[in-house]
């Protein structure tokens, strides 16, 4: 016989939401999103499923809500450390402070791995599709003038920026000796600094 949860009258609707959502996201990280019942995340969190429901339309629900906390937690995280305008080699540097200072973010390898799921359903796929498209205008938007390259090319360096700073959160995660993000950041920020302001060359009528 199942044991019955007992659950409190007084906690406020959102401590019983937020219970929800951090219960769903271990679950998540350890069984798999499709392994995971409602009920296991309600009763992991020491709620009743009723309660869940109240609270939540469906689980698909409740990771679209676990996935659009989480990019929130991590944007506003970004935007308190970073100044504006920045230029490339300090958003570089913001975001790979973020990555490694405890307490700041969830741990880098079960938020890709929630990304992962996430993915695969169209609706989820769609916003943080939205969400990327949104950062990197804003890096447009607010990267120091002397970098200005027009939009198209300065776009593409804001993906270069993410995909570099990705791709060495995912070896720090796969192995922490073997990469030294401080060296990895000098490196950078040298190449960086001997590169200079970007500068766009016309051709006829069109620029690159």
């Amino acid at each position: 016989m199942a044991r019955k949860i007992k659950q409190s009258p007084k906690l406020p609707a959102e401590t019983r939401r937020q219970q929800l959502l951090d219960s769903a996201f271990k679950l998540f990280v350890k069984k798999g999103y499709r392994a995971t019942t409602a009920e296991e995340i309600a009763r992991n969190a020491g709620l009743t499923k009723g309660a869940l429901y109240f609270h939540f339309k469906s689980k698909e629900e409740v990771l679209y809500q676990l996935v659009k906390a989480i990019w929130a937690r991590q944007k506003r995280a970004f935007e308190e450390a970073l100044p504006t305008p920045f230029t490339p080699r300090e958003f570089l540097g913001t975001l790979l402070s973020l990555h490694t200072q405890e307490g700041k973010l969830p741990e880098y390898w079960d938020v890709v791995d929630l990304w992962v799921q996430a993915m695969r359903i169209p609706r989820m796929k769609r916003y943080l599709a939205r969400q990327t498209e949104g950062i990197l205008a804003e890096f447009v938007n607010a990267v120091t003038p002397a970098y200005d390259a027009g939009r198209k090319r300065t776009t593409q360096l804001a993906i270069l920026m993410l995909s570099i700073c990705d791709g060495l959160s995912f070896f720090q995660a796969m192995n922490s000796r073997l990469v030294d993000l401080k060296e990895q950041k000098k490196m950078i920020e040298t190449l960086l600094d001997n590169q200079g302001p970007v500068k766009v060359r016309k051709r006829g009528r069109s620029a690159q």
